[in-house]
Protein backbone atom coordinates (compact mmCIF):
# COMPACT_ATOMS: atom_id res chain seq x y z
CA UNK A 1 0.00 0.00 0.00
CA UNK A 2 1.80 3.38 -1.05
CA UNK A 3 2.10 5.90 1.94
CA UNK A 4 -0.14 9.11 1.93
CA UNK A 5 -0.50 11.52 4.48
CA UNK A 6 -3.88 10.33 5.47
CA UNK A 7 -2.77 6.32 5.40
CA UNK A 8 -0.18 8.12 7.93
CA UNK A 9 -2.54 10.00 10.08
CA UNK A 10 -5.02 6.56 10.60
CA UNK A 11 -1.97 4.08 10.97
CA UNK A 12 -1.84 1.85 13.97
CA UNK A 13 0.58 -0.80 15.86
CA UNK A 14 1.58 -3.48 13.87
CA UNK A 15 3.43 -6.38 15.31
CA UNK A 16 5.76 -7.21 12.11
CA UNK A 17 9.08 -5.33 11.69
CA UNK A 18 9.10 -3.73 7.91
CA UNK A 19 12.28 -3.17 6.18
CA UNK A 20 13.37 0.44 4.32
CA UNK A 21 11.45 3.29 5.31
CA UNK A 22 9.04 2.64 8.18
CA UNK A 23 6.46 4.32 10.35
CA UNK A 24 6.77 3.12 13.76
CA UNK A 25 3.68 3.15 15.17
CA UNK A 26 3.80 3.19 19.40
CA UNK A 27 1.20 1.94 21.39
CA UNK A 28 0.79 5.69 23.07
CA UNK A 29 0.34 6.58 18.96
CA UNK A 30 3.29 8.23 18.36
CA UNK A 31 4.18 7.96 14.75
CA UNK A 32 8.31 7.75 13.75
CA UNK A 33 9.83 7.59 10.77
CA UNK A 34 13.11 4.73 10.72
CA UNK A 35 14.99 3.33 8.31
CA UNK A 36 16.40 -0.20 8.17
CA UNK A 37 19.03 -0.92 5.91
CA UNK A 38 22.62 -3.35 6.15
CA UNK A 39 25.70 -2.26 6.87
CA UNK A 40 28.66 -4.16 6.29
CA UNK A 41 26.43 -7.49 6.87
CA UNK A 42 24.73 -6.29 10.21
CA UNK A 43 21.14 -4.90 10.21
CA UNK A 44 20.93 -1.40 11.64
CA UNK A 45 18.13 1.14 11.80
CA UNK A 46 17.97 4.97 11.53
CA UNK A 47 15.88 6.99 12.95
CA UNK A 48 14.63 9.51 11.13
CA UNK A 49 12.06 11.22 13.44
CA UNK A 50 8.54 11.84 14.47
CA UNK A 51 5.38 12.44 12.20
CA UNK A 52 4.26 15.00 11.51
CA UNK A 53 7.32 17.20 12.22
CA UNK A 54 8.90 15.18 9.19
CA UNK A 55 6.82 14.72 6.68
CA UNK A 56 6.53 12.30 4.40
CA UNK A 57 8.23 13.80 1.64
CA UNK A 58 11.33 14.69 4.15
CA UNK A 59 11.57 10.93 5.15
CA UNK A 60 11.85 9.82 1.56
CA UNK A 61 14.30 12.89 0.78
CA UNK A 62 15.89 11.94 4.30
CA UNK A 63 16.17 8.18 3.28
CA UNK A 64 17.43 9.03 -0.31
CA UNK A 65 20.37 10.82 1.74
CA UNK A 66 20.97 7.96 3.64
CA UNK A 67 20.88 5.55 0.59
CA UNK A 68 23.72 8.07 -1.30
CA UNK A 69 25.78 7.47 2.01
CA UNK A 70 24.91 3.75 1.81
CA UNK A 71 26.22 3.68 -1.96
CA UNK A 72 29.46 5.65 -1.25
CA UNK A 73 30.11 3.07 1.65
CA UNK A 74 29.64 5.40 5.02
CA UNK A 75 26.97 4.13 7.23
CA UNK A 76 23.86 6.32 7.62
CA UNK A 77 23.96 6.43 11.57
CA UNK A 78 27.66 6.90 12.04
CA UNK A 79 27.66 9.82 9.83
CA UNK A 80 24.63 11.12 11.80
CA UNK A 81 26.24 10.61 14.93
CA UNK A 82 29.45 11.95 13.89
CA UNK A 83 27.27 15.25 13.25
CA UNK A 84 25.50 15.51 16.24
CA UNK A 85 29.08 15.31 18.07
CA UNK A 86 30.28 18.05 15.65
CA UNK A 87 27.47 20.17 16.67
CA UNK A 88 27.25 19.93 19.91
CA UNK A 89 31.44 21.08 19.63
CA UNK A 90 30.19 23.91 17.54
CA UNK A 91 28.47 24.80 20.43
CA UNK A 92 28.74 28.42 22.48
CA UNK A 93 31.71 28.49 24.62
CA UNK A 94 31.48 30.06 28.17
CA UNK A 95 33.30 32.97 26.19
CA UNK A 96 31.43 33.34 23.34
CA UNK A 97 28.48 33.10 25.88
CA UNK A 98 29.77 35.68 28.17
CA UNK A 99 30.91 38.26 25.51
CA UNK A 100 27.55 38.02 24.18
CA UNK A 101 25.80 38.92 27.61
CA UNK A 102 28.05 41.71 27.96
CA UNK A 103 27.93 43.12 24.63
Amino acid sequence: MPLSDTTIRTAKPKDKLYRLLCLEVTPTGSKLWRYRYRFNGSAKMLAIGAYPTITLLKARQLRDGARQLLIEGTDPAEQKKAAKQAQKVEGLTFETLAREWFA
